[in-house]
């Protein structure tokens, strides 16, 4: 028996190729839905509580519907136990599964690509289902999202771009404010020829950023409509002596002029037919352009995929690892995590017994699991991380690795285990000469301080982390020092300065498409919790926007301190679904917070501090 689940756009289950029909009762479908993006079984009380608290007997309409459940699925055994989950195949297929953890190739062929989940259905089932649903129809666009990005980068690498301006023009369809979204489709057009099109999106994407946000689009945007660096012509052996002088001139700060040879370089190579001096100049270029310049990872997205492709043709599995791994970052990166996993896993199948390939893979793998609260998983590979890099001498990844370590302990609230990290990393950081890293360790190690009570050194770390960040011009080093330093302000009761700066913090990272999404929703996480307990009217419009980039990007934490936020603001309702998502989370410090607002058990030292884990442990 084959099951097929189409979740996205108008519902439907096919068994053996045939449509079973609507169910009996809307509230089959939301189940259904519930149960397949679940990460793990619900207990059945958290889903009566969020479908049927308004029925008489909530238990016997879960019963009830789970019944009718199993009759949509033609089987018995798909929908059992307590707590409850979705029992299906090995070679079920279902729509939403594929478009997060499956092939673009496939996940074009979807007839609800980009329609919202549970299209038309209303089974009014109360404000907390409203709210997990909408919460899922901006991830599952968000996945859409990173699915149509894959499938336009991998054809315009491929020389396709006939077939990539027409998924970069869905892509832009999907989500017109997404800068990334409209450079893909500028750099299709230009490579399909057409440059008065090209230009013409440029010109329609400008103004339709300042009317609706009020800003321009990055330099991003204009750089990809623009001809890229002319095609050095010249022999293998000078092709050569070029890169070895474009990769030069990048580690001596030349990145402009290091940029355009090593374009050009890589465009003279391929007319030569000279594989080896492709693959080494691309690869150079794309691991540039993520690294280096801020506002090319379109570029660089496209430029990766075409050294990978090269490098599996020439069986080089090193530099294919390595690709895959850059790759992975930048989905790291722009928050969507499941396309970043794939690529590390891509990786890590390349690297055997490589230390420092290993090492890297493993920081990333260890970020991505506490982005979205996997937080034990996330620990393990960041311990690995740091053993693999500290073997291979490679210095740097360890200080990336113990930084990362630090910011997990302090996001479960182990403070004396952050400070430690936080110390070390610094360290590292400072062995290794990194300088440009250093405010990003520093900002970890002073919230480490922060919430140990030692306020007044805290604040001259994240002083310190500030000025640097603005020196170099980090966007994300930017935001979240400043936003440490608006939480020194809230500390001692400067609430207009806090929020001021507060305010500013998660500015900073939308100033470039590829800043770190993540370091974004954190900054606005603590001005809505500021914000909440200083009773600022603008509170709930700054929770909206923290539940969208949280439900978008899967920042499962962020959502269910949404939740909590507004069962501070009187929305009793959404405390039910913030305890639905923090019961998957293994995190000690917001099981308390949960606990603390569950209806009828408001804890006072707590209630009085409501919003940063860093603030909330201060009042313990």
């Amino acid at each position: 028996m084959s099951i097929s689940i189409h979740l996205l756009g108008s519902p439907r289950v096919e068994v053996d190729g045939e449509d079973q029909g609507r169910p009996r009762g809307a509230k089959t479908w939301a189940l259904l839905a519930l149960l397949a993006r679940s990460e793990g079984a619900l207990p059945r009380t958290r889903i009566a509580e969020l479908l049927f608290s308004e029925a008489d007997d909530p238990l016997g309409a879960l019963r009830w519907t789970a019944s009718q459940l199993r009759r949509l699925l033609t089987s018995s055994d798909t929908v059992v136990g307590d707590p409850m989950e979705l029992r299906l195949p090995t070679d079920a297929k279902v729509d939403t599964d594929v478009i997060i953890r499956g092939r673009w190739e496939d996940a074009l062929d979807l007839p609800g690509l980009g329609r919202p989940l549970l299209e038309g259905v209303e089974p009014r089932a109360g404000a907390s289902f409203e709210l997990w649903l909408s919460g899922e129809r901006r991830h599952l666009d968000g996945a859409a999202s990173a699915m149509l990005h894959e499938a336009a980068s991998t054809l315009l690498a491929r020389d396709k771009a006939d077939r990539a301006v027409p998924v970069a023009n869905r892509l832009v369809a999907l989500d017109p404010s997404d800068e990334n979204a409209q450079v893909m489709l500028v750099q299709a057009l230009v490579a399909v020829g057409d440059h008065d099109a090209a230009n013409q999106r440029v010109e329609t994407c400008t103004n339709l950023f300042l009317e609706e946000l009020g800003v321009e689009p990055s330099p991003a945007l204009a750089a990809a409509a623009r001809r890229r660096a002319t095609l050095v012509r010249a022999s293998p052996i000078m092709l050569r002596a070029q890169l070895e002088a474009g990769q030069a001139a990048m580690s001596a700060g030349a990145v402009d002029a290091g940029l355009e040879t090593l374009r050009g370089v890589a465009e003279g190579a391929g007319v030569l037919k000279d594989d080896h001096v492709t693959l080494q100049a691309l690869f150079a270029l794309g691991v540039a352009l993520v690294h280096t310049t801020r506002g090319t990872d379109e570029e660089a997205v496209t430029v990766l995929h075409r050294a990978r492709d090269l490098a599996d043709a020439m069986g080089d599995d090193t530099i294919s690892g390595s690709a895959c791994r850059e790759l992975g970052y930048v989905e790291l990166l722009r928050g969507r995590y499941d396309r970043a996993n794939t690529w590390l896993e891509a990786g890590r199948e390349r690297a055997a017994g490589n230390d420092t390939e290993l090492g890297w893979i493993d920081l990333f793998t260890g970020s991505c699991l506490s982005d979205t609260a996997h937080y034990t998983k996330g620990e393990h590979a960041l311990r690995r991380a740091i053993e693999l890099t500290a073997r291979a001498g490679e210095t740097e990844g360890e200080a990336f690795a113990t930084t990362h370590l630090c910011r997990l302990h302090i996001l479960r609230g182990e403070l004396e285990e952050a400070r430690t990290a936080g110390r070390r990393a610094l360290e590292l950081t400072d062995a290794a000469a990194w300088t440009s890293f250093r405010p990003y360790p520093e900002t970890w190690a002073a919230l480490a301080e922060f919430g140990l009570g030692q306020v007044d050194e805290s604040h001259q770390l994240f002083e310190h982390a500030w000025a640097m960040a603005s020196q170099i011009g980090d966007v994300c080093w930017q935001t979240l020092s400043l936003r440490g330093l608006g939480l020194i302000n809230a500390e001692r009761d400067h609430q207009a300065e806090a929020i001021d700066q507060l305010s500013e913090a998660p500015t900073h990272c939308r100033r470039l498409p590829d800043a770190y999404r993540w370091a974004e929703a954190y900054a606005l996480e603590a001005l809505v919790g500021v914000a909440v307990d200083a009773g600022d009217g603008r509170a709930r419009a700054w929770l909206a926007q923290l539940d969208t980039i949280a439900s978008r990007h899967g920042f499962r934490e962020f959502q269910a301190r949404a939740h909590l936020h507004r069962a501070d603001l009187g929305e009793q309702d959404a405390w039910k679904l913030g305890a639905l998502v923090a019961a998957e989370i293994d995190n000690p410090l917001l099981t308390r917070d949960v606990a603390a607002r569950e209806p009828g058990h408001w804890a006072s030292a707590e209630a009085s501090v409501r919003g940063t884990p860093e603030l909330t442990e201060l009042a313990r």
